[in-house]
């Protein structure tokens, strides 16, 4: 869902856990915030309302990061690889 929205050009806010900060490069793209955090959340959410321009800002980065890090090709380039090396690795 984190990957559809930034293609749809929305700015976006997620926590730092997982494979999030491979969408989400801080202040790049987006806002990244602690887990269990929710006065940071509260905080980031508020300066984002506030500023159109960094909405504005971090929905074009993060249109751009969609489709280049993550369109069809790529995807599917890394999952060919990724069965390719359980492959090998099985024989």
């Amino acid at each position: 869902a984190l990957i559809e929205a930034m293609a749809l050009g929305l700015p976006c806010i997620a926590t730092n856990v997982n494979a999030i900060p491979e969408a989400i490069d801080d202040e790049q793209n987006g806002m990244l915030v602690p887990p269990n955090d929710p006065l940071k959340l509260r905080e980031t959410i508020t300066a984002l309302l506030d500023d159109p321009q960094q909405r504005a800002a971090f929905g074009a980065a993060a249109k751009q990061t969609a489709f280049e890090k993550f369109n069809a090709k790529i995807t599917a380039t890394r999952t060919m690889k990724l069965y390719d090396d359980v492959w090998k690795t099985r024989r």
